[in-house]
């Protein structure tokens, strides 16, 4: 039977360079625009491919980071089918034995850099089989694609692997004016079907047979003195990959459109540039005109590029939608159903009726993060204003704000948590370098604010309505250790610890960055053993239901972590209490309007206010309440009667007092408490810098320059680099001694530079601890501990050997193709250390746990 993928649970990344920085040693590929737009159109067709809300953007010419950041975000939110199709230059890198290993090249690879900038198959392969789906299939047109199969595929994961050329094979890059040979065939089958007998749909299995054909037919027609096997496809599969359906076309072709007389590839580049370059279109119109046969020419050039190619489908408007990191995943899916909606499928502005409208795209940060971010909206807007030149601080050595590069595109709706978070931009964006407007701001669902107890229920204990002081009570009366995010990140552990007041919870020396990272810290024991029992939480109810609900737990949490949490029955033995103290988080719809917005703007507008129009409707109320959030007009009452609030760790209708959130100034006055509580910190960076690790130099220089902004004066920091001299496995850059600035964080990170051996990790982590582990008969100290190993896994290996009671927290962040994913990071995390993902933003992400370190913490 065929495995039809689900394309709300789907995901689709198109990947297409056409045009590269170094065009001497990569000319440009203009067949593969047409590639990747016309795979959108069909694969999006609702009679033929039907994965519409699963497909993502097209990739157009991205670099790197933009490609390992799109792959690595659809693995992460794909659970049905995941597709992933490149099409663009590749490169065999040689080794020692063998072919070479075939790396496909972003837009900023050049010849000399291709093993370094571009991306190998396995990391690409590596990165796919991340994900939760139920299928991975991967595309590759481009040359040296048939050496992919030389690489094994990945045993635990159903997966396929279709490439156009045969191993050492360079093929052709087509005309210009269509796709390339082997995308045009694999278009025909996708729109007409494979022509067998059967009749069925276009399954990986079924490509098989039609392109061979259609390559040996392409073949026989070449001239004789050409390469008889310029492309040469394969299909291969493992663990039932076989059966997917990539489309709905049977044998029987459809009715053929209109035939279109083909466009000159003149008037079609022209048009390109009108579009995107429209001084520049002028220009080079006007040059080919002199050039050529005058004034008659010119206008012929102008004609044909005024008049744009046949009127297809364009691109969706892609509508960025920000919210809170344990919020992205469920409102993901509330949006794909808005996405299917009659409001999303009218026709918006002047865009063609019956073509894809928008795509909605969900991003995160937290909402600190995120009203810090519009606070400084003039940098978002232009970053180029307050990072001109290679100054990276400001005059007080701050380093000045890059919302683009810490949290992602400006957004067009901002969805916080808490409304709280609104309350710290309003003289921001009110004044007059503000470069963003906010809209009227809607609470649109809320979340009761919950205590996670594990275990059967205290005696005595009211699941609703308690005092949040009596809850904590009870867990000490267990002795739970309890856990809560950081509150600057957090808006639940925010409300919390306000309840409770200065010093009534006390935090563990490293607290989760979120509520999101919260849940995953649960992957591993709380005290480092099996026996340890489970903690409580301090949690919104809403994130609540991404543990007790299996099928909704996060990717951390899946896998061998999740099957260790259905052995422990964490769903059964978590149940929420509700504190009748503790206001509920509600969850704000604000529309984002920007100066100087592009020319799409009034679409722009529109395509919001369908969008918060929509939320409010039944159908939105329904689509967020199939998610876990409640009526923002009486938070005791679930929106629909369904799960996942129905489970018996949730009080379906809690009784609880209505509260308001606390006001901007109590708010501001706990984190200024909280954070002067947290005293003085010492923190050890240990730097791979071996030759292949510090190509990353500049990753490696923004992520420590963003990471020390976080210390201040009373605050120590060292910076070790690895390998170090001769036998020794670091080399002191700079000794622990007291923050002292930009000036001094700009030379430590000059002082780092590449080593031509391999860096041993294991002794140099172990060298880092030891500069912080207290000696044993020492007195205790007030300060905080951690380490900070930054590398690109090439070379972890080994196990730790050091005492765990006495060892500070590590964190490490990771650049290599494997992420947190890599045996040595996992087996670090399952000792309780951090791991931040090295294509993410892993600066401010690791300077938000800087600024919640505390001092030694016993449970």
């Amino acid at each position: 039977m065929s495995f039809q993928p689900d394309a709300g649970r789907s995901r689709v990344v198109l990947i297409g360079v056409a045009r590269y920085d170094h065009a001497a040693d990569y000319p440009p590929l203009p067949s593969v625009t047409a590639n990747i737009d016309q795979l959108y159109e069909v694969l999006g067709d609702d009679v033929l491919g039907r994965l519409g809300p699963a497909l993502l953007p097209p990739l157009h010419s991205p670099r790197r980071e933009e490609i390992v950041d799109t792959v690595g975000r659809a693995a992460e939110e794909a659970e049905s089918l995941l597709l992933c199709y490149f099409s663009g230059h590749g490169q065999l890198v040689e080794e020692e034995s063998g072919p070479g290993r075939l790396h496909l090249q972003p837009r900023e690879a050049s010849a000399t850099e291709a093993g370094l900038l571009g991306i190998r198959y396995a990391e690409l392969r590596d990165l796919l089989c991340r994900t939760r789906a139920e299928r991975v299939v991967l595309i590759l047109d481009c040359c040296f694609s048939g050496n992919a199969r030389l690489e094994p595929l990945r045993a635990e994961v159903p997966f396929a692997l279709v490439t156009s050329s045969r191993p050492l094979g360079r093929q052709d890059a087509g005309d210009g004016r269509g796709p390339t040979p082997f995308t045009a065939a694999l278009l025909d089958i996708l729109r007409q079907g494979t022509g067998s007998p059967d009749g069925g749909p276009v399954t990986v299995a079924a490509l098989r047979a039609p392109l061979r054909e259609r390559a040996g037919r392409d073949a026989a027609a070449a001239p004789a003195d050409s390469d008889p096997d310029d492309w040469q496809p394969y299909v291969g599969f493992q663990n039932g990959a076989e059966d997917t359906v990539l489309s709905q076309a049977i044998a029987t072709p459809p009715p053929p459109r209109t035939a279109r007389r083909p466009l000159p590839a003149w008037p079609a580049t022209a048009w390109r540039l009108i579009r995107e370059r429209p001084a520049r279109a002028l220009l080079v119109a006007a040059g080919a005109a002199l050039a050529g046969t005058g004034l008659l020419a010119l206008g012929d050039a102008i004609g044909g590029a005024l008049h744009p190619p046949p009127p297809d489908c364009p691109v969706p408007l892609e509508l960025r939608i920000l919210t809170s990191p344990e919020y992205e995943r469920p409102l993901a899916r509330v949006l794909e159903t808005f996405e299917g909606s009659a409001a999303a499928r009218e026709a918006i502005g002047g865009r063609p009726v019956g073509c894809r409208q928008l795509n909605a795209f969900v991003y995160a940060a937290p909402d600190g993060a995120a009203a810090r971010a519009l606070g400084s909206s003039a940098a978002w807007a232009e970053p180029e204003r307050t990072c001109a030149g290679d100054a990276p601080a400001d005059a007080a050595g701050q380093e000045c704000a890059q919302p683009l590069r810490d949290i992602g595109p400006r957004p067009d709706v901002w969805l916080p948590s808490s409304s709280i978070a609104l309350r710290g931009t309003a003289d921001a964006v009110d004044g007059a370098e503000s470069a963003a407007y906010p809209g009227e701001p809607v609470t649109v669902a809320t979340s009761p604010a919950v205590v996670l107890l594990p275990g059967e229920p205290p005696g005595g204990l009211r699941r609703s309505g308690e005092p949040l002081e009596r809850l904590l009570e009870a867990a000490g009366e267990q002795d739970l250790t309890v856990l809560r995010a950081r509150p600057a990140a957090s808006a639940a552990a925010l409300l919390h610890g306000m309840t409770a007041g200065p010093g009534g919870i006390q935090d563990v020396p490293l607290p989760p960055a979120d509520d999101a990272a919260l849940l995953c810290s649960l992957a591993r024991p709380a005290g480092g053993g099996p026996a340890t029992p489970a903690p409580a939480l301090l949690v919104a109810e809403r994130t609540a239901v991404d543990l007790v609900r299996a099928e909704r737990r996060p990717a951390c949490l899946s896998g061998a972590a999740g099957a260790a949490l259905d052995q422990l029955t964490w769903d059964q033995r978590y149940r929420a209490y509700y504190p009748g103290d503790v206001p509920p988080l509600d969850l704000t719809f604000v529309p984002v309007h920007w100066e100087h917005a592009a020319a799409d703007d009034a679409e722009r507008r529109e395509a919001i206010g369908r969008l918060g129009a929509w939320l409010g409707s039944a159908e939105g109320m329904r689509a967020l309440g199939a998610q876990g959030f409640r009526d923002p007009r009486d938070e005791r009452r679930a929106l629909i009667e369904a799960p996942p609030l129905n489970h018996e760790a949730f009080v379906t209708a809690p009784a609880l007092p209505r509260l308001l959130p606390p006001d901007e100034a109590a708010a501001a006055g706990y984190l200024a408490a909280e954070e002067s509580r947290q005293g003085p910190r010492d923190v050890v960076f240990v730097v791979d810098v071996s030759s292949g690790s510090y190509a990353r130099e500049a990753q490696y220089a923004a992520l420590l320059r963003t990471a020390i902004g976080a210390l201040g004066p009373e605050d120590g920091y060292a910076v070790l680099a690895t390998p170090g001299g001769g036998a020794d496995p670091v080399r002191t850059v700079r000794g622990l001694a007291p923050y002292d600035g930009a000036d001094g964080v700009r030379t430590a990170i000059d002082a780092l530079a590449p080593v031509e051996r391999h860096a041993p990790i294991t002794p140099a982590l172990e060298a880092g601890l030891a500069l912080l582990t207290p000696e044993p008969d020492a007195a205790e100290t007030d300060r905080g501990r951690l380490v900070v190993l930054i590398t690109d896994d090439e070379d972890s290996a080994g196990r730790l050997d050091v005492p765990a009671d006495a060892a500070p927290p590590v964190a490490v962040v990771s650049y290599g193709s494997l992420g947190c994913e890599h045996l040595y990071n996992r087996m670090l995390i399952a000792s309780g250390a951090l791991c931040f993902d090295g294509s993410g933003s892993p600066g401010a992400a690791l300077a938000g746990t800087l600024r919640g370190l505390t001092a030694p913490w016993e449970p």
